[in-house]
């Protein structure tokens, strides 16, 4: 693992690039990537979202979302990333689903899958760290540098975006709120069966006391 001092050298000798690099956010053994312009969002209804216009972005319970990186990364052939989400989102609930790797030879943006399994929407605002990336040197370079179907991305794939805009399965999200809305319902049938019983033990005892009365006024006439 590189350590700060390994990461700062490397950018100075154009080794390493990050595009919208700022030092503050360089830390002892890794950088905090920034939230990006472009996000996908699958609730309450899916669709690309810009962060910048928004200013934040709610994740809500259960939600899945792509967010994308400020930073852009350039990794030469003998150095390779790993992605972590921040404790700071981890420990509320959020959890990172993207693959943790970065290959050497990747160019590009960063564009990760998240998922909010927490008690509570999270809200990040546009240009917050949200994830860390660690890079380690490799002992020898990659005979195969990466060059697949994410290089030199700069925007969420548009497959990615058409898989979901087509997926007809319920959210979690949308779980959980159908199930909040039958336990509601369930809460409102019950008291309706209790009034319902309460009534109908009344009835009986009514009944007997009219009858009571009656009798006694009979008495009092004879």
């Amino acid at each position: 693992m590189m350590s700060d001092k390994e990461i700062k050298e490397a950018l100075d000798k154009k080794e390493l690039i990050i595009k919208n690099f700022e030092e503050k956010f360089l830390h002892p053994s890794s950088y905090d990537a920034r939230l990006g312009k472009q996000v996908f969002k699958t609730r309450p209804e899916r669709g690309l979202v810009d962060a910048s216009e928004k200013g934040v972005i709610i994740i809500e319970v259960g939600e899945f979302a792509i967010l994308s990186t400020h930073e852009v990364f350039e990794l030469p052939d003998n150095i390779a990333g790993k992605i972590g989400l921040r404790s700071h989102y981890a420990r509320k609930g959020l959890i990172l689903l993207s693959g943790p790797q970065i290959d050497p030879g990747f160019r590009g943006m960063l564009t990760v899958g998240v998922y909010n399994v927490g008690p509570k929407d999270l809200a990040i605002p546009y240009l917050e760290p949200f994830c860390t990336i660690e890079f380690y040197r490799l002992p020898v370079p990659a005979t195969k540098p990466y060059a697949g179907e994410y290089q030199d991305q700069i925007r969420i794939p548009s497959k990615d975006i058409e898989y979901f805009a087509e997926a007809k399965g319920a959210t979690l999200a949308e779980v959980i709120q159908s199930v909040a809305m039958l336990s509601d319902s369930v809460r409102s049938l019950e008291k309706t069966v209790n009034a319902i019983r309460t009534t109908m033990w009344a009835i009986p005892l009514v009944t007997t006391l009219a009858v009571s009365i009656a009798v006694t006024i009979i008495i009092k006439l004879i």
